[in-house]
């Protein structure tokens, strides 16, 4: 089910674009100076990027390989109905002969659209995505030059002046609402729900390839006692330092998130059982040394790794149960150490 509803409201973001492409050619070649054509010639170049983005993401929904429209599906695709109709009024606006203000006024309607979260979350998607361009830093620079351009030319009209006020305040409020949606507000890395989106597509890829990957779930250990004999002040203290670390001895293309609690989940791709276990072994060594410094802490960690078999959601999560296991065994086994082991999970 949120696979179509994700290829209807994408299909529909790719025809604003489109549109928007369109219209922003007739203003270039309508404007009445140089800098404004200018201006309205790299606002049609970028939304062919734009739709490129778009066209990208429905390629990936089509092979189920993208999470749903966040919180946002049923309403965004309703509000993306009416949309539909008003951009058509847009295109027939935009046919008219029309003065600056009224390009200005036109675009703001096409640009305040695709400001949605949920279109945030589609385009923040694609970062996972390595070998390409940053399609959230290229969206986000369209967007503040438009709203800068906008500004500038509000500040003889009142009505453009306020507006682009408003339209900065709403672009910004919801690239944070995104963000935070995805983040965890102690340790800045990824939350379960940012971390499970993000390595989504990754997994299709590993099965695609025959690669295997990995996962770890690390523990603080006696976490309650840090908090108990140092307050729970000492107790995030530690949380943070640990994010820090772990985010620093990993590669870039290893996924690290925050589970909950004192629990951190590490998602690796394109590794084999000798890499995991050295690095869970790393980590944990280096913990322990690096955190004499500090008020002393230990962690253990339950791995597990292999090659997805042909139920790859299902073999994700019995992968996850496994290293939950294994780290159960860890803290059985006397706590500071590292329980690993694999097999190909259907």
């Amino acid at each position: 089910m949120s696979n179509s509803r994700n290829i209807e409201i994408l299909t529909k973001c790719l025809g604003i674009d489109e549109k928007a492409h369109e219209i922003y050619k007739k203003f270039s070649a309508l404007a009445r100076s140089r800098e404004l054509a200018d201006f309205w010639a790299r606002m049609s170049n970028e939304e062919q990027t734009h739709c490129k983005y778009w066209k990208k993401l429905i390629a990936l929904a089509k092979k189920d390989l993208l999470p749903g429209p966040a919180d946002h599906g049923h309403d965004l695709g309703e509000e993306m109905e009416e949309m539909g109709d008003r951009i058509n009024q847009l295109v027939l606006k935009s046919e008219k002969e029309m003065d600056d203000t009224a390009m200005m006024l036109i675009a703001s309607r096409l640009e305040f659209y695709l400001m949605h979260p949920a279109i945030l979350h589609f385009i923040n998607f694609l970062e996972s995505f390595p070998e390409q361009d940053s399609p959230i830093t290229n969206y986000r620079n369209h967007i503040d030059n438009f709203l800068k351009v906008l500004g500038k030319f509000g500040r003889d009209n009142p009505e453009l002046e306020l507006l682009a006020e408003v339209l900065y305040r709403l672009w910004k409020d919801n690239a944070k609402m995104e963000l935070m949606s995805n983040t965890d507000d102690l340790t800045g890395i990824l939350n379960r729900r940012g971390l499970f989106e993000a390595f989504h597509p990754l997994i299709y890829l590993a099965r695609r390839k025959m690669q295997g990957i990995g996962v770890m779930v690390i523990d603080v250990d006696d976490f309650k006692m840090i908090n108990d004999q140092y307050g729970h002040k000492a107790g995030d203290d530690a949380l943070v330092w640990l994010a820090g670390l772990l985010k620093t001895n990993l590669r870039n293309s290893d996924l690290l998130g925050r589970y909950g609690g004192d629990e951190f989940f590490v998602f690796l791709s394109d590794v084999d059982l000798n890499y995991l276990f050295s690095v869970a072994l790393k980590l944990r060594k280096l913990v322990e040394m690096e955190s004499k410094s500090r008020k002393p802490f230990t962690i253990s960690i339950g791995v597990t790794g292999g090659i997805l078999g042909a139920d790859i959601d299902g073999g994700l999560q019995a992968m996850i149960r496994k290293a939950d296991e294994n780290l159960y065994k860890a803290k059985k086994a006397g706590k500071n150490c590292v329980i690993i082991d694999a097999e190909i999970l259907e």
